[in-house]
């Protein structure tokens, strides 16, 4: 129901980003130190117990000794809830939290957001100190905490400061109680909402409609007169969502309003058509013309999925126009709606269109991940073809069978820079079967290649951990 319940921006800034950041990490032009010099990467998962246990207590006494830098604590905290792995170590790091003397803020910092990584309830008795805490760090990374473990017993903590908390922070808490959930937790919710907050009221709509909150009905009514405009199509968004027709209104109203920014005109063209369906079909052809090119691309594309006869008639003249601008924007199109027979109708001018097109296609994906342009991705990225990256770093888009398409690649033995390539689509789909397709790999020949195999292996350990995933 929320699929589209984000920002515009925000919408529009989905990507795989994560994806990037580790080719780019790995294709850095330093040469890495001789391969006898460097630690294996999972040396957390290879090492025996009493080798795991002795390096837990190394790093443990480093992050809590009153002479390391603030600046030096950091990277020890990735091996620290890697380690956590093992819940026989989890009890090793309760005792040291609980120990620890003279703790500066940097170093309970830390251990806060060692908790924010790894879900264990024995973690989540210990977010107290950090939640009250003066400063903003340690305090902010006690909230991430409080979201990853999900525990009603960190409620009476976050009812007690949330009301000093403000903007990011309270959105924070929010999240954390939405995690939570159950009456009590939700309850906040709508106090946090009725505070005014903008970010409150933002990430608190969000919430309600998640748990179909009816009960908070009578706190976003008055909403949608308020003077911030996407905080008005914020609640007649969530209202409409939660059975309340008053906001269907609002959002059309909001849409057609060409003195309200872009940005938020653009969401509301989102909402109208997620709300109202095929109600919506007169709004989005007044609005396919419109000046902001923005509001128009939604207006067009929404008419698209709503199946409207005139509007897939000027699609398919757009692929096949002269006008190069038309058919990238009809490849745009054809990827951002989601749907299996608009991939079909690019799949019709693929031979007869050019690589801007094509880019556009790929680029446009992660907005409507149609199933069918899977089969389009294993195609282009066969080896030597000039969209094999491109077409490779989607694969993150479709999970496991994502994975099972890398799989067929990787059963042709590639090296260098493609088999790089196929390393880093692994770990940004994060899966336990990416993780296990990355550990069944045989070693590369090339030692940077080996290194960022390990290192995306402990990416995906990393983030499974975060979901409670110890295996």
């Amino acid at each position: 129901m929320i699929r589209n319940g984000l920002l515009y921006i925000l919408v529009l800034a989905i990507s795989g980003t994560l994806a990037w950041a580790l080719w780019n990490q790995w294709h850095a032009p330093a040469e890495p130190p001789p391969l006898e010099g460097i630690d294996d990467p999972l040396w957390y998962r290879t090492a025996d117990f009493a080798t795991r246990r002795a390096a837990l207590e190394k790093r443990l006494d480093l992050m809590t000794s009153t002479r390391i830098a603030a600046a030096d604590v950091g990277p020890i905290k990735d091996d620290v809830a890697l380690l956590c792995r093992d819940p026989r170590l989890v009890d090793v790091v309760v005792q040291r939290f609980r120990e620890r003397k003279d703790i500066n803020t940097a170093q309970l910092s830390a251990f806060m957001e060692i908790f924010a990584r790894v879900k264990n309830p024995k973690f989540a008795k210990l977010l107290s100190e950090g939640i009250h805490h003066r400063e903003f760090e340690p305090r902010i990374n006690a909230f991430d905490a409080a979201l990853t473990q999900g525990d009603p017993a960190i409620l009476a903590d976050l009812r007690t400061v949330m009301g000093s908390q403000g903007g990011y922070s309270l959105r924070r808490v929010i999240e954390a109680l939405g995690a939570i959930g159950g009456d009590e937790a939700l309850d906040l919710v709508t106090r946090a909402i009725a505070s005014g907050d903008h970010d409150a009221v933002l990430q608190g709509i969000a919430t309600c409609v998640v748990y179909r909150l009816n009960r908070a009905i009578p706190i976003l009514e008055p909403l949608l007169k308020d003077g911030r405009r996407d905080v008005a199509l914020t609640a007649a968004w969530g209202l409409v969502s939660l059975g309340y027709s008053g906001g269907a209104d609002v959002i059309r109203r909001l849409a057609l309003d060409r003195g309200v920014d872009q940005g938020t005109r653009a969401q509301a063209v989102i909402y109208l058509l997620e709300t109202s369906g095929k109600a919506a079909t007169e709004t989005l052809r007044r609005l396919r013309a419109d000046p902001d090119p923005n509001v128009a691309f939604e207006a067009r594309l929404g008419l698209i999925q709503l199946g409207d006869e005139d509007e897939l008639l000027a699609l398919d003249r757009a692929l096949r126009s002269e006008d190069p601008g038309e058919r990238e924007q009809g490849a745009t199109f054809c990827a951002a709606s989601g749907r299996d027979e608009d991939v079909e109708r690019f799949r019709r001018v693929m031979g007869s269109v050019g690589r801007a097109e094509i880019t556009a296609f790929l680029n446009a994906l992660p907005r409507g991940r149609a199933p069918a342009a899977l089969s389009i991705l294993k195609d282009l990225s066969r080896p030597g073809g000039p969209y094999e990256q491109l077409a490779i770093s989607r694969f993150h888009e479709y999970g496991d069978d994502g994975v099972e398409a890398i799989e067929t690649l990787l059963a042709s033995h590639p090296e260098g820079e493609r088999l790089g390539w196929l390393i880093s689509a692994l770990g940004s789909i994060g899966t336990p079967r990416a993780r296990d397709t990355l550990l069944k790999m045989p070693p590369p020949r090339s030692r940077r290649l080996w290194l960022y195999l390990r290192n995306n292996v402990r990416v995906i350990d990393l983030a499974l951990l975060k979901k409670g995933v110890f295996e």
